[in-house]
């Protein structure tokens, strides 16, 4: 008896795994921010690392309520999202050869959303920022809502392109409000 189960154990195992060996797991994407104008050389200011306090990580997120979050397992940014945003910054206003980055204004930042909100169909970017010359210092919060064409990966990253490229722009116009206060 103890034979004949084990046998009908071991049979039910391997049908069991030949079931699903046909089945291909789903790929996983990777989106980038796209740079949606020409880049700015300047002179003024650099890009410091950033922080980030959102949860994002590499995973996109979709908030569905005011509560409740969720990570989609199948997308996935290319990089952390301070990563990129840094990089995205640094590609849309690099400096101009031989700009020296001392005397210039520090700008950094910590990234406290970086999410598609279901509710409201909008890409969520939100940014709380520093901007340092010397021991002169001031932060400010950017959150920038963008809406997206579909509630897909694809519409989010598009978003979120056009929701860093306006943070960008905020954060030159507030560059150079700080500059013009200093002189």
């Amino acid at each position: 008896m103890k034979k004949i189960c084990f046998l009908l154990m071991t049979v039910l195992t391997a049908l069991t795994g030949c079931m699903f060996a046909g089945r291909s797991s789903k790929p996983v994407k990777e989106y980038d921010l796209a740079l949606l104008g020409k880049p700015v050389p300047q002179q003024s200011f650099y890009i410091s690392s950033f922080s980030s306090e959102a949860p994002a990580k590499h995973r996109m997120l979709y908030r569905k309520n005011q509560n409740i979050i969720e990570q989609d397992p199948y997308n996935n940014w290319i990089q952390r999202p301070e990563n990129m945003l840094s990089r995205y910054f640094r590609q849309m206003f690099p400096l101009t050869g031989g700009a020296q980055i001392s005397g210039l204004i520090e700008v950094r930042a910590s990234v406290t959303a970086f999410e598609i909100d279901l509710t409201d169909a909008e890409a969520v970017l939100g940014l709380y920022v520093t901007l340092k010359r010397q021991n002169v210092r001031k932060s400010f919060s950017l959150n920038i809502r963008e809406k997206v064409s579909a509630r897909t990966p694809d519409a989010f990253a598009q978003a979120m392109s056009k929701a860093a490229w306006r943070a960008g722009e905020a954060i030159k116009a507030d560059v150079e409000r700080f500059a013009a206060a200093k002189e």
